[in-house]
């Protein structure tokens, strides 16, 4: 009887860790892969600057990586527990600030290696865009 009531805890266990995880599942994923993209993209860049790789500065990435995760299980935490009728996700909104970040650095790292300057390419791309918009309207 003990090891049924054990096994049924397990399994209950199981169900509320996947049915927590499940909404945020792709927005941890994706925003790991930028986080790898970014460690590939400094470790070409330190290279082409001439720059030594370290463990220590791997080592932050690792510890960046993990308290990234952290604060999105804390935001879908608060969102389902006290904000559920919020209607904008903070866990979307917190994930996406961790995106723009990463891809920030990604496109600093890419600009560094190859030196062309995609930030200010894309603001112009973004600029260019606003205006033709603006004079549709």
């Amino acid at each position: 009887m003990k090891i049924l009531t054990t096994k049924i805890f397990y399994v209950y266990l199981s169900a509320l860790i996947i049915s927590f995880f499940t909404p945020i599942a792709k927005l941890m994923f994706l925003v790991g892969l930028l986080v790898t993209f970014d460690i590939i993209t400094g470790v070409i860049a330190a290279k082409k600057r001439g720059e030594k790789i370290t463990s220590k500065k791997l080592g932050a990435s690792v510890t960046k990586t993990l308290l990234y995760f952290i604060a999105i299980i804390l935001a879908q935490l608060m969102q389902n527990n006290f904000l559920p009728t919020f209607d904008q996700s903070i866990t979307k909104a917190v994930s996406a600030i961790f995106a723009v970040i990463e891809f920030k650095s990604n496109l600093e790292n890419i600009s560094s290696a190859t030196g062309i300057d995609l930030i200010e390419k894309l603001k112009m791309y973004i600029e260019t865009k606003r205006q033709v918009k603006k004079n549709e309207e």
